[in-house]
C-alpha cells in the first residue's frame, strides 16, 4: 500500500492554486502536505506564487530517501520590494538636500534576491550603480516619489527589505528658479517627509518587513524604538561608516529573537545573510493566500 505524505501540484496562477487548495482541503487527509506551485509564471497574470495550507510550505522528505527537504528559495518563488540609494528633496531647480548613501547594500540585496530564485523588485533612488540582472529597476529622485511606489507596489509584494536612505525632511517651498546668491542669511523652513517604513508596516498584515537603521549613537535603543514604532520584524544596524564602502558591519534585531552578533563582511555576504533571514521570517509566517487578506488592503 502506498502512503502518500504529500502532493506537488502545478498550477497556472495564484487564482489557480488557491482554487486547488480549496478544492482539495476537504477531500485529502490533514497529514498530506499540499504544495501547488506555478508551472509556468510568464504565462501568468498575477504574480508567481506558491499556495500551500498553514505552515506547509516544503513537502516532507519521504523515508528511505537521499532526497533533502526543499529550501524556500528553491520551494517558492517570492516577490521582494527592496528600497536603496539616496533621496533628493529640491528646494530650488538646481539645489537640493541629500545624503552620501551609495545604494551598495540595496542593489546587493536585489541581487543576492534573484540568484536565490525571488523576483526583486529595486525602489532605488539616483546612484552610480549598474541594475542587478534579472532586477526590476524603478528609479526615484524624492522621498515623495519613492513612497508613492512602495505604497502602489506593495500589495504585490511578499516581503520588504528597506534599506535607502529617505531624507527626514523636505523644504516646504519649491523655487521655480535658481535661487541666486546674496550677502544675507537666508532659511530654508522643512517639513517632515512621509515615514515609508511606518506606513508599510501599518499595512504589512503577514509579509516580513525588515528595514536598516542608521545610527551614530545610542544605537541599540534607536533600533529598538524603530522595530516597534514602524511594526518591522527584523531591524539591521549599521552605521556611517558602511556608507560607500564595499564592506559592511551589521547587527540584526528580530522581534522574537533579539540581537544577534556584529557580522563584518562584504556587502553581497551581508546581502545573503538577510535574503535568508527574509526567507526564515516567511517560512514562519506562512498561510494560505486566500486568508491573507492584509495583502490586498
Amino acid at each position: 500500500m502506498l502512503s502518500v505524505t504529500g502532493l506537488l501540484i502545478p498550477a497556472s496562477c495564484e487564482a489557480d492554486g488557491a482554487t486547488i487548495i480549496r478544492c482539495l482541503d476537504d477531500i485529502l487527509p490533514p497529514k498530506v502536505s499540499l504544495l501547488v506551485q506555478n508551472a509556468d509564471p510568464a504565462h501568468c497574470r498575477g504574480k508567481p506564487r506558491v499556495a500551500s495550507r498553514p505552515g506547509l510550505v516544503d513537502l516532507p522528505t519521504p523515508r528511505h530517501s537521499n532526497a533533502r527537504p526543499l529550501t524556500l528559495s528553491e520551494a517558492r518563488t517570492v516577490r521582494i520590494l527592496i528600497t536603496a540609494g539616496p533621496t533628493r528633496e529640491f528646494f530650488d531647480t538646481v539645489r537640493f538636500i541629500s545624503n552620501p548613501s551609495s545604494g551598495k547594500m540595496g542593489y546587493a540585496l536585489a541581487a543576492a534576491a534573484v540568484r536565490r530564485n525571488h523576483q526583486a523588485i529595486l525602489v532605488s533612488g539616483p546612484v552610480q550603480l549598474p541594475e542587478p540582472p534579472g532586477t526590476q529597476v524603478i528609479g526615484v529622485v524624492s522621498a515623495a516619489q519613492m513612497a508613492h511606489v512602495c505604497k502602489d507596489l506593495w500589495h504585490e509584494c511578499d516581503a520588504g527589505i528597506l534599506t535607502a536612505a529617505v531624507c527626514d525632511y523636505r523644504p516646504k517651498r519649491i523655487l521655480d528658479h535658481k535661487l541666486k546668491k546674496k550677502a544675507a542669511e537666508r532659511r530654508i523652513c522643512l517639513v517632515p517627509t512621509e515615514d515609508i517604513a511606518a506606513t508599510l508596516g501599518r499595512t504589512k498584515g503577514c509579509r516580513p518587513l525588515i528595514c536598516f537603521a542608521m545610527e551614530d549613537h545610542d544605537h541599540h535603543a534607536h533600533a529598538e524604538a524603530k522595530l516597534r514604532r514602524k511594526r518591522c520584524d527584523a531591524i539591521v544596524l549599521n552605521g556611517p561608516e558602511n556608507i560607500g564602502g564595499d564592506h559592511a558591519v551589521v547587527q540584526v534585531l528580530t522581534a522574537a529573537g533579539g540581537w544577534s552578533a556584529p557580522f563584518k563582511a562584504p556587502k553581497p555576504q551581508v546581502a545573503e545573510r538577510i535574503i535568508s533571514l527574509a526567507e526564515s521570517l516567511l517560512a514562519r509566517s506562512a498561510t494560505p493566500i486566500p486568508r491573507c487578506d492584509s495583502r490586498r488592503k
